[in-house]
């Protein structure tokens, strides 16, 4: 199910187990539907980049927003605090960013 989220660029599943139920929520993201999550604009340029093409580095970020390599890593701090992304990799070249859960699905409580 993760690959298939993958392969149609949209956001991991949500698993939920509740008894007697077990959900799945599959979501595509859009401009009006982060921006009606309170996404500020350039957040929402990262987000629907890596919805396109699984993932983002800083430069990447430096390249879509315009914005400077301490204000890129400022954005990508942002969404990884919020839980929104992941980083893939150690700090520098090679670090990459991921929707949160990409890896492995994420959960709902």
């Amino acid at each position: 199910m993760i690959n298939a989220c993958k392969a149609h660029k949209i956001a991991p599943p949500i698993f939920s187990n509740i008894p007697p139920d077990f959900q799945v929520e599959l979501i595509k993201y859009t401009d009006k539907g982060l921006t009606e999550l309170g996404l500020k604009e350039e957040l929402r340029k990262i987000m629907l980049h890596i919805q396109e093409n699984g993932s983002i580095s800083n430069s990447e970020v430096q390249t879509v927003c315009k914005v400077s390599k301490a204000t890129a890593t400022r954005y990508l701090s942002e969404l990884e605090v919020t839980d929104w992304v992941d980083k893939i990799g150690s700090t520098g070249v090679g670090t990459v960013y991921v929707f949160k859960g990409l890896s492995k699905g994420s959960k709902k409580d």
